[in-house]
């Protein structure tokens, strides 16, 4: 795809139709892909509920633990989709199968090691989490098995952002829909011991993701040795590449660090919650959920940008670069405005429909909603610039903007209100709208002073 394609065609609220046709033929596909993926908690959850209230929080200790470890490993995928777009833009074919093979030994090799320690360290993480006896030894074979198929999960991540960067969307979403499908089947199958099988639990939960994700990296590496619906891998071609190995390096570093922040944020944010008792930690965990599939369509548009931004960047235009950043940022924010105000006028049916015959938690979660909507144009703006920002390379701008938005803005500004204000709880929740529009407004002067399009080494 040549950036210069992009930007032909006449103007429709200041973007050329070329480059709505563009981004949208992009982020649909990826939202529906963020949103299935999604639904694998949600699946998992819906099972497990039926367990009891130990199954439920045996997962939920283990959770941000692997999340923080898969963290780890996110950057590769980031640095994968960066580079292939960029090499597409420059249309160099060879290119971009180096970098799909450096990507794949690179989240294997990263996958052993981190899901190695994870393994090891599961006992101990579980248990300094604060797990009681009665749920330990569930959320440490959970983990276990979570860390066991880290090999999987970053394959998928880094063949899914290969085909993302080649504009490849819809195979990859077919690949997903697929996975959770066999997920949501197999699921109940083995942990409730359905059609002959042993009745596992929490761990028939662990195991049935595990089996999905294993098919999802075969289906997706398989894919990448297509010549038409990948990018024409030969075995013969995975041989490693120093010099392609230090770039991914260079980007995947910092959108790791990035991606692992905003984790560690969601851990510290969630033990400030829990000062205020089970009422704050429900509200909070509703809040939460809800803002992950809030986040979807700020996903979609982030990714499409990336790449719209990379194939620009590879073609030489800066200016069709900032066009698409601008694009992505301009309509992240009026489908965050939009979602905002749904959520705000949606709020207290949502939380009754999230906690019947309980009113206090109900009104409890109305506020949440009602404060956390004024976040969420921001959230989605701030989506789009920072997938500009990866799509050109400049992974270290996107990791500082999160980790000022975490430690800078969010964190400091949840303590202080929570803690030396009348707001108490509420406090927490006036912190996500605060660190959102504060984070806006940086970036857009970074986005200003134009240093984030240059060519990098």
């Amino acid at each position: 795809m040549q950036a210069t394609s992009q930007i032909a065609g006449g103007a429709r609220f200041g973007v050329d139709r070329a480059q709505w046709r563009a981004l949208g033929k992009l982020a649909i596909p990826l939202m529906l892909a963020a949103f299935l993926q999604n639904t694998y908690q949600l699946v998992d959850a819906l099972w497990l509920g039926r367990l009891g209230t130990d199954a439920m929080a045996s997962v939920a200790v283990s959770i941000p633990v692997s999340a923080v470890l898969i963290a780890l490993g996110g950057g590769l995928a980031v640095a994968a989709s960066t580079l292939v777009s960029q090499f597409a833009g420059k249309g160099q074919p060879e290119q971009i199968r180096k970098v799909a093979v450096q990507g794949l030994l690179m989240s294997f090799c990263a996958s052993v090691l981190i899901g190695l320690i994870g393994m090891i360290a599961a006992p101990f993480a579980i248990r300094l989490l604060g797990a009681t006896p009665e749920i330990a030894p569930a959320a440490t074979g959970f983990l276990q098995v979570t860390m066991a198929g880290i090999v999987f999960t970053f394959n998928v991540a880094v063949a899914q952002a290969v085909l993302r960067g080649r504009s490849l969307v819809r195979d990859a979403l077919s690949i997903v829909a697929a996975t959770v499908a066999i997920n949501a089947v197999v699921a109940p199958v083995l942990i409730f011991g359905l059609l002959g099988a042993p009745a596992m639990g929490v761990m028939g939960a662990a195991w049935s993701t595990l089996l999905a994700q294993g098919i999802a990296a075969a289906a997706s590496t398989a894919l990448l040795f297509h010549d038409r619906r990948g990018v024409g891998l030969r075995i013969s071609d995975f041989v490693f590449d120093k010099a392609l190995s230090a770039r991914f390096l260079k980007i995947g570093g910092p959108a790791s660090i990035e991606q692992s922040v905003s984790q560690m944020n969601f851990v510290m944010m969630t033990v400030l919650v829990a000062h205020f008792g089970a009422m704050a930690l429900a509200t909070y965990g509703i809040g939460i959920r809800l803002l992950i599939f809030a986040a979807v369509p700020s996903m979609g548009i982030s990714l499409s940008t990336a790449v719209l931004v990379g194939s620009a960047i590879g073609a030489g235009d800066r200016e069709a670069a900032a066009t698409a950043a601008r694009m992505g940022a301009r309509i992240g924010f009026i489908a965050g405005a939009l979602e905002g105000l749904l959520i705000f006028l949606a709020a207290p049916a949502i939380g009754a429909a999230f906690a019947p015959g309980q009113p206090m938690l109900q009104a409890e979660v109305t506020t949440y909603l009602h404060i956390a909507a004024f976040s969420y144009a921001a959230m989605a703006y701030n989506g789009g610039m920072a997938g500009a920002y990866r799509g050109a390379g400049s992974t270290r701008i996107a990791m500082w903007l999160i980790m000022a938005q975490s430690w800078m803005f969010q964190l400091p500004t949840a303590y202080l209100l929570s803690r030396h204000t009348p707001l108490l709880a509420h406090g927490i929740w006036y912190s996500t709208p605060i660190a959102n529009n504060m984070t806006m407004l940086i970036t857009t002067l970074i986005f200003l002073r134009g240093n984030w399009s240059r060519p990098k080494a």
